[in-house]
Order: C-alpha cells, then structure tokens, then sequence
C-alpha cells in the first residue's frame, strides 16, 4: 500500500525581468534630504507612495549602492478632489544617468534610525567594502575566462 503524501498548495509569482525583490534599499527623500534604510524592496514601496516616486521625491538604491528605479505598472491618478497612488516596481536604473549614493551622501544628507547603519560613515564604509568585493569578483571572474 502506497502511502499518501499531502503537499500544500504553493503559489509562486514570478518576478518580472530585471525586478529587485527583497534585498536592502536605501532611500533619499529630495524635499528633506532624508536618508532611510529599508530591510526589503517591498518595504520601501509600502512606505514611498508612488505619487511622490513620480513627483522624483524618491530616489532609490540597492544595498550596494546601485541606483535603482520606478517602472510603475499603474500610474498615479490625480483628480480635482482625489489622488490615487500608482503601483510600482523598482529595477536596476542605467547607471551614471544622476549623481551616485556617494555624491549624495557627500552632499549632506540626515540618516534615519535604523537597523544596519548607525552613521552616514558606517554607510560610506559599507559602500567602499561592497565595491572592493565586487571588483576582486569581477577580476577573478576575468582571470578564469582567461585560464
């Protein structure tokens, strides 16, 4: 006699291409230069309303500081007594297009409390290190194409 095995029913949703899910994001309010530090990518967009990541009151990075940006999949809608946030997605944004974390950083900025980073130069640092690792990466990665 076979023995029955109950598997629940599971519900994959698949990311769209080029969708950051998950990781750390780190987050620059333009109106208050206002640093905030969010666990998830699905955090920052609970807390960042999509009217105002149109109005470019957000701007976006992962943990290594790789900017990221909006693809909203339902823009905003702005009535003459209602305004409806849209929905959407942070990706990987073309680098270079504006000034990078660090430049922003270096600009002055107030970091909000949080749980990763106790100052701007614990973040600078963070930063520095994340670059150091993936350029050793991308070096080692060249040096076994090579052999």
């Amino acid at each position: 006699m076979a023995a029955l095995l109950w598997q629940p029913e599971v519900n994959v949703v698949l990311p769209q291409p080029g969708a950051v899910l998950g990781a750390m994001v780190i987050a620059l309010a333009t109106d208050d230069r206002s640093l905030k530090v969010f666990a998830s990518v699905e955090s920052a967009a609970a807390y960042c309303e999509g009217i105002d990541v149109e109005d470019g009151v957000w701007r976006f990075w992962n943990g290594e500081g790789c900017e990221l940006e909006a693809a909203f999949s339902h823009p905003s809608e702005r009535g003459r007594f209602f305004v409806r946030n849209g929905s959407y997605r942070l990706k990987p944004a073309a680098a270079g297009a504006l000034p990078s974390l660090e430049e922003e950083l270096g600009r002055g900025v107030h970091l909000e409390p949080n749980a990763s980073f106790p100052s701007v130069e614990s973040l600078l640092a963070h930063l520095a290190q994340s670059k150091r690792v993936a350029q050793h990466g991308a070096v080692l990665a060249f040096m076994e194409r090579s052999l």
